[in-house]
């Protein structure tokens, strides 16, 4: 298997998921479970110093770790597509991606563009200058961003997890066909059964086939 075939590329954007999406939900349980705790904790001067040194650095890796999760996540569901569609494990990955997806927007919408306002009201202070009017509501709006992405990833990664960890215990599952009902489709399987009772399909998810409703016996869509 060659690094550039459309397998070494799925591997690659599986391991490039596994490590872009650790270093994003990490970064997202530190600033909730340590940043915030530890500057509500600061005086005022240490505090504009940690957002002047700490935050920009921490927030780079943050909100650019989010894209590649997403990046690489949409990558593995276009490549392995077949092995998503209408299966168990692809309803838990649907899912977990939808909630990615919510999350991927706060970031970039609303935690990034307040946060910078945040560090700019900190530049300006230690300059000596005015505080920015508006940093104390922005400040707030990313707070409740985080906190709403925190509370997302726990469902997240649940279902992220529930693809290959939870799915297997339900059995060989599929979503249910939608049935078939067209003129040329009764003719080819009531042609493979020779009775009236098989003419009565349902596509089987795979393109161009059919299933019989007699025993899901093949038969061709012309």
């Amino acid at each position: 298997m060659g690094l550039l075939s459309e397998a070494g590329i799925s591997l690659l954007a599986r391991w490039g998921h596994f490590i872009a999406g650790i270093t994003w939900i990490g970064l997202l349980y530190y600033f909730n479970l340590v940043q915030v705790p530890a500057f509500a904790q600061m005086d005022a001067g240490s505090r504009t110093d940690a957002i002047r040194r700490l935050v920009p650095r921490a927030l780079w890796w943050f909100r650019w770790a989010a894209l590649a999760t997403f990046l690489t996540g949409l990558a593995m569901l276009i490549l392995d597509w077949e092995v998503y569609d209408r299966t168990l494990p692809g309803v838990a990955i649907l899912s977990g991606a939808f909630l990615g997806t919510i999350m991927l927007a706060n970031v970039w919408g609303v935690i990034w563009p307040n946060q910078k306002v945040v560090i700019a009201n900190a530049e300006a202070t230690a300059s000596g200058g005015q505080a920015l009017p508006n940093a104390a509501a922005a400040g707030r709006k990313a707070f409740l961003a985080s906190r709403t992405n925190v509370l997302l990833s726990v469902t997240m990664l649940f279902f992220m997890g529930a693809a290959h960890h939870f799915a297997p215990a339900a059995g060989d599952f599929t979503l249910p066909a939608i049935p078939v009902r067209s003129r040329s489709t009764r003719a080819s399987c009531s042609s493979s059964r020779g009775s009236s009772r098989s003419t009565r399909c349902a596509c089987s998810g795979v393109p161009g086939r059919a299933c019989c409703a007699s025993r899901w016996r093949p038969c061709r869509v012309s």
